[in-house]
C-alpha cells in the first residue's frame, strides 16, 4: 500500500520544447528526492541539462548567465536505466533516437530547478519532475 501521508507533486517543466531554451523553475526545498521523466519524441536530437540554485525561485535568472549575484550551476543526475551518472555540465545528450528516461537529480540543500534544452537540432523533448518529501 502506498504512503498515504508522503506529500508530493508532478509538475511539467519543458512539455514538447522544439528549440533551446530553458522550462518553467520550480520551488523544491520543501522536497527531499527529485526524480525527471525526459521524454522525446519525432527523432528528437538535442541535450537536457539540469540546473539548480540555492537561491529562491524569485532571486535566480536561469537565462542569465551565473554570476555572483545571480548564483546557480548545472548539477549531476543519475539515470535509474543506465546506472550512469551524468555531469551537470555535460547533460543527456540525444541524437536522433526517442526515449523516455528516468534521472535522479542530486537536490541536496538546492532551492530552485529548472531544466535547459540546448544543442537542439530536431524533434520535441518533455521533461517533468516528481518530487516527494518521503516522510
Amino acid at each position: 500500500m502506498a504512503n498515504q501521508s508522503r506529500a508530493r507533486f508532478l509538475q511539467t517543466i519543458l512539455d514538447g520544447a522544439s528549440a533551446n531554451g530553458w522550462g518553467t523553475e520550480i520551488p523544491i526545498a520543501g522536497y527531499r528526492h527529485i526524480m525527471l521523466v525526459i521524454s522525446t519524441a519525432s527523432s528528437a536530437a538535442g541535450t537536457i541539462k539540469i540546473g539548480g540554485s540555492f537561491l529562491d525561485k524569485d532571486d535566480v535568472d536561469f537565462t542569465a548567465s551565473a554570476a555572483v549575484d545571480n548564483e546557480w550551476d548545472f548539477v549531476y543526475g543519475y539515470n535509474y536505466n543506465s546506472a550512469a551518472g551524468v555531469v551537470g555540465d555535460t547533460g543527456f545528450v540525444y541524437s536522433g533516437t526517442d526515449a523516455v528516461e528516468q534521472i535522479i537529480v542530486n537536490t541536496d540543500g538546492l532551492n530552485t530547478l529548472n531544466v535547459n534544452l540546448s544543442n537542439y537540432s530536431a524533434g520535441n523533448f518533455t521533461v517533468k519532475a516528481f518530487a516527494v518529501t518521503n516522510q
